[in-house]
């Protein structure tokens, strides 16, 4: 279980530079005292994040990859929560090379927030070009392991699919998630724009379950493909 401050200020040095000491610690104070409680955040299963979810999928890497890639996308315009797990339809997607698709600078970068994604830097570069990357660029949540204020976090991630060819008709589907995080209400916070209270997002480990999740919704695409 983890306890993180409620409001929490957040400031760039251009907006300190710009305000005395005096108002930065009544800022500080409006925001301690704006706070009834310290917010709780707490993943139920407590599963290993680095244990891994794959599958091996009976169809050749071509057509699980391009499954995916010619599937249709449905536009979302709601930052209401989902009551589980979102269709495919519902992610962009990016192959192996597309600007979208994290290059290993920008993972490297973020390791921090994803630590688990130094094991997919390990494998060959070769081994990495048939490769999808499934994003939100739109307000998209769902319940999953993560648990805030006694109820279901909003939970949103980006997901890699990592593909292996184990035989000419065959194919291991892995499954990673890269930057996972939660939307836990508002905090105040101080930007380039002035103070807002605005969105309070964290990072968290990655979840099994919705791996797995994500797996099945690849099954399930084979299967309506076939």
């Amino acid at each position: 279980m983890t306890f993180v401050p409620c409001g929490s200020i957040r400031m760039s040095k251009r907006t300190l530079s710009g305000i005395g000491p005096a108002a930065v610690a009544a800022l500080a104070l409006l925001t301690l005292t704006s706070c009834a409680s310290w917010k709780r955040v707490e993943n139920k299963t407590a599963s290993d994040p680095f244990e891994r979810v794959s599958a091996t999928l009976q169809a050749d890497v071509d057509t699980v990859r391009q499954t995916l890639l010619d599937l249709p996308r449905t536009p979302h315009h709601s930052d209401d929560m989902l009551p589980g797990f979102p269709d495919l339809d519902l992610f962009l997607v990016a192959p192996h090379g597309d600007p979208s698709f994290p290059d290993d600078g920008s993972i490297r970068v973020n390791l921090n927030r994803s630590p688990w994604m130094e094991t997919y830097l390990g494998l060959p570069p070769q081994e990495r070009t048939q490769d999808i990357y499934l994003y939100i660029v739109t307000d998209l949540f769902w319940p999953s392991d993560h648990i805030y204020e006694e109820g279901p976090a909003k939970f949103y991630s980006d997901f890699i699919i990592h593909f292996e060819a184990t035989s000419d008709t065959t194919t291991r589907v892995e499954v990673i998630e890269y930057l996972p995080r939660i939307w836990v209400g508002k905090s105040f916070q101080l930007g380039a724009h002035g103070p807002c209270m605005c969105r309070d997002q964290r990072w968290v480990e990655q979840t099994k379950g919705d791996r797995s999740a994500l797996l099945q919704e690849i099954r399930n695409a084979l299967r309506e493909e076939s």
